[in-house]
């Protein structure tokens, strides 16, 4: 006899989640498709599958994943050392839950060679989704049957009438006027009738139902409410026919208020210095690339920046240059302007920071803080004649007219009304 050793060689060193054997060929897609995804376990084809770990409810119905070296088929991490041992670990792979897959009603026919594959399940349900069509246990002319299943993929697309376009991003100045076109497409043989759905209140749609002739476009008008408020908006439109499959256009809308029109000309002024800083607004710290600060001298702009996002650091920043005259002890004050709210905070903190030239306040590791109040500045048009104005926020002295209005000019005989009661300016005494 001759003794023989065995050699194994290529073992496996790494980390290993899921193990998947299949009797059957699985497309580039299907694999993409499911990588990132755990199995049910009873997909056709699937005859062994090792996720190595258990799933257990929690009181509220959330599954929670032990690490187990169990084999199982319910939906851990097996770490392979050199020396081909097994170590056991609780870091796992970011796999999701298993995809919502669903059977299709469907008949066949069969004719000489061919298979004709007909779904009887309503149109709409499996529009715009990816079939994985499988046949298996087929025999040919002389009864043999077939090695493995065969798969293929198909895509359901056979709505006629749809959008133009898929998604549309707009931004807009509160105020200002926003209109823009998009187009319905009828790619059929039959003229359809149609109605657009699901229009947020503020916007106006033309039309928004109607015909649409076969093998046509028609163009359809939007028109943006000026007045819409401030935020980040996010629609999708939806176009009905009798195919009754509703075609989503989207809709992206950011609206703003004018910023502030803060700046400084560098060239007027002798010295500087340098602040990096972290804005926080309303307790929040900042991540909008679209707020300001501003540093101001007795209410002149002296520096002006956006906040910026610093990937080193994972920080957002704001780096500034501040400008002087003088070498040192201008008091500097501070604005916030909150893009996302349309408000300027003028109670900034600190308020102790004062000029120094070529000296830098904060770094990129400890940068300085710069944090708003509760009082804002408001820009109010005042029309010829009488304007009616309301305030939602209490002032420090809400019965003290002179002094909330301390910083206006006032002509004798200037009236103010409310509801109930009234109030005239006295020139003389300087006084309402």
């Amino acid at each position: 006899m001759v003794n023989q050793s065995e050699t194994i060689e290529n073992r496996f060193v790494g980390k290993l989640d899921e193990f998947r054997l299949w009797n059957t060929a699985r497309k580039v897609a299907q694999i993409k498709r499911d990588k990132q995804n755990r199995m049910n376990g009873d997909e056709l084809g699937l005859k062994l599958y090792l996720p190595f770990e258990n799933y257990a409810l929690d009181p509220t119905g959330i599954p929670i994943l032990t690490p187990s070296f169990n084999e199982q088929i319910n939906v851990g991490l097996h770490t392979v050392n050199n020396n081909g041992g097994v170590v056991l670990s609780s870091v796992t792979p970011t796999l999701k839950l298993p995809r919502p897959v669903q059977a299709i009603a469907f008949t066949y026919s069969v004719n000489n060679d061919q298979i004709i594959l007909t779904p009887t399940t309503s149109q709409e349900i499996i529009e715009n989704v990816t079939l994985d069509v499988t046949v298996e246990g087929l025999k040919d002319l002389h009864g043999n049957v077939m090695e493995s299943p065969v798969t293929w993929i198909a895509y359901v697309d056979k709505n006629q009438v749809v959008w133009q376009d898929d998604l549309l991003s707009f931004s807009m100045i509160q105020g200002n006027n926003l209109s823009f076109n998009s187009g319905i497409l009828n790619q059929g043989g039959a003229a359809k009738v149609f109605e657009i759905l699901d229009v947020p209140s503020w916007l106006t749609v033309t039309p928004q139902s109607g015909t649409i002739n076969p093998n046509s476009a028609l163009n359809v008008h939007f028109e943006v409410d000026p007045d819409v408020s401030i935020g980040n908006y996010t629609n999708d439109i939806s176009l009905l026919t009798d195919f009754n499959y509703p075609e989503r256009l989207t809709i992206e809308l950011k609206v703003r208020k004018q910023q502030p029109n803060w700046s400084v000309n560098p060239a007027n002024f002798e010295n500087s210095m340098g602040i990096i800083g972290r804005l926080k607004i309303n307790n929040v710290v900042s991540t909008d690339v679209e707020d300001m600060l501003v540093a101001m001298v007795a209410g002149q702009v002296r520096g002006v920046a956006h906040l910026e996002y610093v990937p080193q650091y994972d920080f957002y920043l704001v780096f500034m240059d501040v400008y002087s005259n003088a070498a040192s002890g201008e008091a500097l004050e501070f604005r916030i302007w909150d893009a996302s709210s349309g408000t300027i905070f003028t109670d900034v903190l600190p308020t102790n920071i004062t000029f120094s030239s070529n000296a830098i306040l904060g770094n990129l590791t400890v940068p300085q803080l710069f944090t708003t109040g509760n009082k804002m500045s408001m820009d109010v048009t005042l029309n010829s004649g009488w304007n009616w104005l309301g305030f939602p926020l209490q002032p420090d002295v809400p019965t003290n007219i002179n002094s909330i209005l301390s910083s206006f000019q006032h002509t004798n005989g200037d009236q103010i009304k409310g509801q109930f009661q009234y109030a005239n300016y006295n020139g003389n005494s300087n006084n309402w």
